[in-house]
């Protein structure tokens, strides 16, 4: 049975770098779920949404992931890395606002599968200069001063 690694934390902090990484130099499968489902078409219409239906709609996709990742670990694989858990989704939220108490036992079932929990945060400064780094992917227009803090704010949240 394959474990199941996850790697989260806040935008910036190096967990795609480090899960790629970590995926390639043990043999292990790196997966991150918002580029290969159905989800991936829909995520830019989801950030039009409420606090509460954006919620429910990253929600619906760790839901729809949890059985295939189920199947995963039942492979040959020696591991699986994560790159993000469920634990975004519910730490963001959050922070914006969302009553989460009624999903307490989902976020509980959603993590139960993971054998390890990794969780990265870099400074302000570091998040920053990782992101204009990337400027040529189109991400530096989603971060300012605002998100850098907000970004804080979801730390505060894991």
């Amino acid at each position: 049975m394959a474990k199941l690694a996850g790697i989260d934390g806040t935008d910036g902090s190096g967990k795609t770098t480090v899960a790629q990484r970590l995926a390639n130099d043990t043999g292990s499968q790196y997966m991150y779920f918002t580029e290969d489902n159905i989800f991936a078409s829909l995520r830019k219409q989801a950030d039009t949404l409420t606090s509460e239906e954006r919620f429910a709609f990253y929600l619906s996709m760790n839901l729809m992931n949890h059985p295939r990742l189920a199947m995963l670990k039942q492979s040959k694989n020696s591991a699986i890395i994560l790159d993000r858990t469920p634990l975004s989704t519910f730490a963001f939220h959050e922070v914006m606002g969302v009553n989460l108490v009624p999903f307490r036992d989902v976020k509980d079932h959603l993590l139960d599968q993971f054998d390890a929990l990794c969780y990265f945060f870099a400074s302000s400064e570091s998040r920053r200069a990782r992101i204009i780094s990337r400027q040529g992917n189109g991400d530096m227009q989603k971060f300012d001063e605002f998100s850098l803090k907000f970004q804080d704010e979801i730390h505060k949240a894991f």
